[in-house]
């Protein structure tokens, strides 16, 4: 059974130290009619991605320039911003989030370098196909595979495949040997 790691990740999250709460940035987030505004604090971001830590000053004297991310979804971004805030990715239950929005939340959080974010999403997805025991669709494998290739979730569905075989055969059995895979060394802590 796939289970957490015998070794947890050395840097695991935490909730972001804010010393300036007035700090923050505009994030316009989706395309068309379709977009959302943000407002995060900046020193969230800069600890959290590489990617804001290098587009935004820890100078909080400035004034910030809205970023827009066309990227994303306004969704996608929605559960980015409680991550970030709470470390959660669904304020309910993090189980009942769909396969292909995982997929999707990988993809951005390695766009914008968070590997926290996407450890997170990788045993979220992990402990979903456990608990449903069911086949993944193929355009789910699909997306991986087109998407994902160089990550921990796309490395966890091939040791799932060859060591435990169909997902559905999962069910109510261990299989051994995946705590160990090598997604776990993949993860960027």
């Amino acid at each position: 059974m796939v289970s957490n790691p015998p070794v947890p990740c050395a840097h695991t999250w935490t909730a972001p130290t804010i010393t300036n709460k007035h700090d923050t940035v505009t994030i316009n987030v989706g395309s068309g009619r379709n977009i959302q505004q943000y407002g995060l604090h900046v020193e969230a971001l800069r600890a959290r991605s590489q990617h804001f830590h290098e587009a935004l000053s820890a100078s909080s004297n400035e004034e910030r320039t809205a970023i827009h991310l066309a990227c994303s979804t306004p969704m996608r971004f929605d559960v980015f911003a409680n991550w970030l805030y709470n470390g959660s990715l669904d304020s309910s239950n993090d189980t009942n989030l769909r396969y292909l929005f995982l997929c999707e939340l990988h993809v951005s959080a390695d766009t914008v370098d968070i590997p926290l974010l996407r450890n997170k999403i990788v045993d979220v997805f992990s402990n979903k196909l456990l608990r449903d025991a069911q086949p993944l669709p193929y355009d789910i494998m699909k997306y991986i595979e087109e998407h994902l290739r160089d990550s921990a979730l796309r490395t966890m569905m091939q040791d799932i495949m060859l060591k435990c075989g169909e997902t559905e055969d999962m069910a109510g059995q261990p299989c051994e040997g995946l705590q160990d895979g090598r997604w776990w060394e993949r993860r960027r802590c």
